[in-house]
C-alpha cells in the first residue's frame, strides 16, 4: 500500500476524527461564549482566534471527506503505475482536486464568522468599548431610533459582505473545479 492509501488508516486520521467530533459535539455559541467568559480582555485578535477555533472543523471534514473520495479515483492510481511519490500525487492531483470544496466552505465560514462577530457585537459581547464593528453601530442604532443611518449602512455592509463573499466562493468552485459540471450533477 502507497502513503496515499494510508494516510486515511492512521491512528493520527482517527485522534484527528475524534477531536473533530468532540469538538462539533458542542455547539458553537456555547464554545465562543464560553471561551470568551474566561479571557480577561477581549481583543479583536482573541474574538477572531475563538470565532476561528469554533469554526475549523466543518473545513476540516469537508477537505477530509473530498480526500477520501478522490483517493479512490483512476488518476491517483495512474499517477501512482508512473511511480510518482506519494507526496506528488498528494500535492499535485489530490489536494487540487478538493481545492473547489474547501474554498466554498471556507467562504461559509468566513460569511459565518462575520455574522457572528456582528451579532456579538449588537449584543454588547464583544471586544472593549470604543471599538467600533457593524453589529456595535447597529446596537447604536438601537439606542438612537432617529439616527436612521446607524441601521441602513452597516446593515447593508453586513449584507453586501456576505453576499460578495458568497458570489466569490461560487465564481471560484465554477472556475476552479476540475471536474466538469455535468459529472457533478449526475452522481
Amino acid at each position: 500500500r502507497s502513503f496515499a492509501r494510508k494516510i486515511f488508516f492512521l491512528p493520527v486520521d482517527f485522534l484527528i476524527l475524534k477531536i473533530i467530533e468532540l469538538i462539533s459535539s458542542v455547539p458553537r455559541l456555547f464554545w465562543i461564549i464560553g471561551i470568551l467568559s474566561v479571557m480577561e480582555e477581549i481583543t479583536l485578535a482573541g474574538l477572531i482566534l475563538v470565532i476561528g477555533f469554533s469554526s475549523w472543523t466543518s473545513v476540516a471534514r469537508i477537505i477530509r471527506s473530498e480526500m477520501m473520495q478522490v483517493r479512490e479515483c483512476s488518476f491517483i492510481e495512474a499517477g501512482q503505475s508512473l511511480g510518482l511519490g506519494d507526496l506528488r500525487i498528494i500535492f499535485r492531483h489530490a489536494l487540487p482536486n478538493c481545492l473547489a470544496a474547501a474554498g466554498v466552505a471556507v467562504s461559509f465560514s468566513a460569511t459565518s464568522a462575520i455574522l457572528i462577530e456582528g451579532g456579538f457585537s449588537f449584543l454588547g459581547l464583544s471586544t472593549r468599548e470604543g471599538y467600533v464593528s457593524w453589529g456595535s453601530l447597529l446596537a447604536g442604532a438601537r439606542d438612537n431610533p432617529d439616527a436612521w443611518w446607524l441601521l441602513i449602512f452597516p446593515g447593508a455592509m453586513i449584507f453586501f459582505t456576505v453576499f460578495s463573499l458568497l458570489t466569490l466562493a461560487e465564481e471560484l468552485r465554477d472556475r476552479f473545479d476540475p471536474r466538469p459540471l455535468a459529472m457533478i450533477t449526475e452522481n
